[in-house]
């Protein structure tokens, strides 16, 4: 090559390298304007959550005053005859509310995960406790649809420390799916169960260690999750397709808190289903969770998979419906 062609061949290689420093840099400005645009996002949705939650507070407890009232009237010897309707009403007025306030509890939370306020206050928890809780709190929702609940924890279940309201959280979404979408026998042609079983086991993951944990799942024999739909579940927003299920309302969040939520104790989450036999929602956690970040860090995601050997392994037996 002669000294003009090498020239002109630096020219060249300058107006490139000048051209991707001008690209960088507008890349640059464009990835800091999407990453304010998202933080003012998630600031106005915990605002306008928070806010809504008040008043929506107010109608409904004075909803329950008159139904307290409407009740008491039905009592006397000659209730009025607008009572069962007024009855009527405000169950609607109830009901429609406690929906809404769901609703917006559950983008406050979610609001506050991607900002990642999320407070954890780690305690000592029974895990039997925690179960027998949960099951006592579903079981108004279960009986309306005919649901049987069984609870099965393994006497060498030990303690942990973790953030118990967050578990709280993790494992009730985990019901109230499971409840939500297990047909009654009456459409079903079978009984409808829902166990939740607690037991001890040995857990490896990809590049850690193999550790003592605890595994709290959740198992029904409803119509199961197919495997495409399995690897979206936990996406926000995303809500199972076709079937009955579409009959059911919600946000589609429930399952990515729960995701997010168990992330932050150090958890994984696990999931077994197959179609026509039912699904197995888990929570393997740690004895001990790790400490909180006191810096308003990323929060960490759960990996669903993973292996389980020893004193747990793989849940089994006929109310599982998984294989």
């Amino acid at each position: 090559l002669t000294l003009r062609d090498l020239q002109a061949s630096q020219n060249r290689l300058r107006a490139i390298n000048a051209a991707m420093d001008i690209k960088l840099h507008e890349l640059s400005e464009a990835n800091n304007a999407l990453y304010q645009t998202a933080k003012m996002k998630g600031e106005f949705l915990a605002s306008v959550s928070h806010e809504l939650r008040t008043p929506l507070n107010s109608i409904i407890g004075f909803a329950e005053l008159l139904q307290e009232t409407a009740r008491a009237e039905a009592t006397e010897a000659e209730p009025p005859a607008s009572v069962p309707k007024r009855l009527r009403y405000l169950e609607n007025i109830l009901r429609a509310g406690r929906n809404l306030l769901g609703l917006i509890n559950t983008l406050l939370d979610m609001a506050r995960i991607e900002a990642g306020k999320v407070e954890l206050r780690p305690e000592r928890v029974s895990v039997r406790d925690v179960c027998e809780g949960l099951l006592g709190l579903i079981a108004p929702l279960a009986e309306k649809k005919g649901i049987t609940l069984k609870q099965e924890t393994s006497e060498d279940v030990p303690p942990i420390r973790t953030d118990a309201k967050k578990l709280q959280q993790i494992l009730f979404n985990f019901l109230s799916n499971a409840v939500k979408f297990t047909e009654p026998q009456e459409r079903s042609g079978r009984g409808a169960t829902i166990t939740v079983r607690a037991e001890r086991l040995i857990w490896s993951s990809p590049g850690r260690e193999a550790e003592e944990r605890v595994r709290i799942s959740v198992i029904d024999n409803g119509p199961g999750i197919s495997p495409e739909e399995q690897a979206r579940i936990f996406d926000k927003f995303y809500q199972v397709h076709g079937g009955h299920t579409r009959e059911h309302a919600g946000t589609g969040l429930g399952l990515a808190i729960s995701r997010d939520l168990a992330g932050l104790l150090g958890a994984e989450i696990q999931v077994e289903s197959e179609i026509g036999r039912g699904s197995m929602f888990s929570v393997i956690l740690p004895l001990s969770m790790p400490e909180p970040r006191l810096d308003g860090g990323e929060t960490a995601t759960a990996a669903a998979g993973g292996g389980a050997s020893g004193a747990g392994g793989r849940a089994s037996g006929p109310e599982a419906s998984v294989t």
